[in-house]
């Protein structure tokens, strides 16, 4: 049964400084005011309308991260490094968010469309355990969108025993789809000219491409649009 007036939503945002591939990535420079990476991503976040919040870890390599949001005026919550799932878990209960959208802080053109369907359904139907655009056909790289209910990831945290899923936080959750509920969010349609490309910055040629791609355009930017554009 859904009871919109007790759902407390946020929007919390993972970042860390010790990407393997492509380290410190979350404070290159990034869009059109040269805002960092992350910066881009929580103002992005931040259009919705909703309270958003990053996670990163305790370890020393995040202190900088920390301080670098923190002095934006955004809450920074610091948790394990490498089980994301407690993470997440410790985050959404310290802001008393009854549920909340998962972003990465290295996907900086997330669907607002996809995402603001799941945060509405999520009002409507807060027993939904998970939303994610990933239940009918792969989302492309760098295009998830989740939003998670806090009580079922609390499940999940006592249950999950492999690393893998305890360093990928909705990982269990599709592992056992029987034993939650999970609803489809519709993707975007960008064509099919666009499903090898990337979204993600794992790499320098990522961010050299998706720095070029975004050009002076606003963290509001639609990807749509922005695709649209280097088409004609």
């Amino acid at each position: 049964m859904s009871n919109t007036a007790s759902a407390r939503i946020g929007i919390l945002v993972f970042a860390r400084m010790s990407s393997s591939r492509l380290p410190g990535k979350v404070l290159l420079p990034f869009g059109d005011k040269e805002l960092s990476l992350v910066q881009w991503i929580l103002a992005r976040a931040s259009t919705l309308g909703l309270p958003v919040a990053l996670a990163t870890s305790i370890d020393k390599s995040d202190d900088t991260l920390a301080q670098h949001v923190e002095s934006t005026g955004y809450t920074v919550f610091r948790g394990a490094l490498n089980d994301v799932l407690q993470r997440a878990l410790d985050a959404a209960r310290f802001l008393g968010w009854s549920h909340f959208a998962r972003l990465c802080a290295d996907r900086p053109l997330f669907s607002l469309r996809e995402l603001r369907y799941g945060l509405d359904r999520t009002k409507a139907a807060e027993e939904i355990d998970l939303l994610s655009n990933q239940l009918q056909s792969p989302a492309m790289i760098g295009l998830t969108t989740e939003v998670v209910r806090t009580g079922a990831l609390a499940k999940a945290a006592m249950q999950a025993p492999t690393a893998l899923q305890r360093e990928h936080m909705t990982r269990y959750f599709y592992d056992h789809a029987n034993a939650f509920v999970l609803e489809n969010i519709p993707q975007d349609a960008l064509g099919l000219t666009w499903r090898d490309k990337r979204f993600a910055v794992d790499t320098l040629d990522d961010y050299q491409w998706l720095r070029t791609l975004v050009g002076g355009y606003a963290p509001d930017v639609s990807l749509t649009a922005l695709l649209a554009n280097l088409a004609k």
